[in-house]
């Protein structure tokens, strides 16, 4: 408003295969100054291909590929990540299980990828650490733990890191449910920290950022006409790591 502009919100669902249509018809009726594309859109080539074709000026919030290519927002996830492995390995922990998110989402693929490369300057074995795939959801957090639970109690790790906090809600439930006391027995982590993180019980270890401070740079950095076309830009975002409860007994 303060430029002048008007944000409109359109929702597209990641697997409509007439994504690019719906998208041609909107710029059709309506027109675009300028869009800002969130996972997994971001990495949608036909989309890119689209608005480059239209003339459509867009920035990308964290794209997985081809970050070069436009405009970009990125938060520091893996700074973050390290961070909280730092956190983990300094406790003593050293068998780990990790519910990543859906292969479609940038984030899930750059958390997943930071994950080993964090566990691994720790010197944990890649082949020991327990991986299990998750949607973002709180069902597939509560799904992922049971298939984690399955085997022999002598082969859990000792900490399950949720690649956010919608799922860690779902481990700590199932948890809770089996008699497993979170910490003592298993540790919990997400990232976002979102709501959930601070209501469910123990309080969830995540790591913070800030969806309304990476939507409002991508919204000036859109509206920056002065930004040369050529030379897209990239800002990245500084994460935090909030230690609670579900990782330490004694706070």
């Amino acid at each position: 408003r303060q430029t002048g502009s008007f944000l409109t919100l359109e929702e597209f669902a990641p697997d409509d295969d007439n994504i690019v249509k719906s998208i041609t018809d909107l710029l059709d009726s309506i027109g675009l100054a300028g869009a800002i594309l969130i996972p997994p859109m971001t990495d949608d080539a036909a989309v890119l291909d689209l608005l480059e074709a239209r003339d459509v000026p867009m920035v990308r919030l964290s794209p997985a590929r081809d970050a070069d290519r436009t405009n970009a927002v990125f938060a520091r996830d893996g700074d973050g990540i390290r961070a909280l492995v730092d956190h983990l390995c300094g406790l003593g922990h050293s068998s780990f299980a990790i519910i990543g998110g859906p292969a479609s989402h940038s984030s899930s693929l750059i958390r997943m990828a930071a994950f080993r490369a964090a566990l691994a300057a720790h010197g944990v074995n890649a082949a020991s650490i327990m991986v299990e795939q998750g949607d973002y959801t709180y069902d597939s957090g509560a799904e992922a733990t049971r298939r984690i639970l399955r085997g022999p109690a002598t082969a859990r790790p000792s900490v399950i890191c949720a690649a956010n906090d919608e799922m860690a809600a779902g481990v700590i439930s199932v948890l809770g449910a089996s008699g497993i006391a979170v910490p003592d027995e298993i540790a919990v982590t997400g990232f976002d920290d979102s709501e959930i993180a601070r209501m469910i019980w123990p309080p969830l270890t995540t790591i913070r950022q800030s969806i309304v401070e990476q939507a409002a740079t991508a919204t000036r950095l859109l509206l920056d006409r002065s930004a040369a076309k050529d030379q897209p830009r990239r800002i990245d975002q500084n994460v935090e790591l909030i230690i609670r409860k579900s990782t330490l007994r004694d706070i």
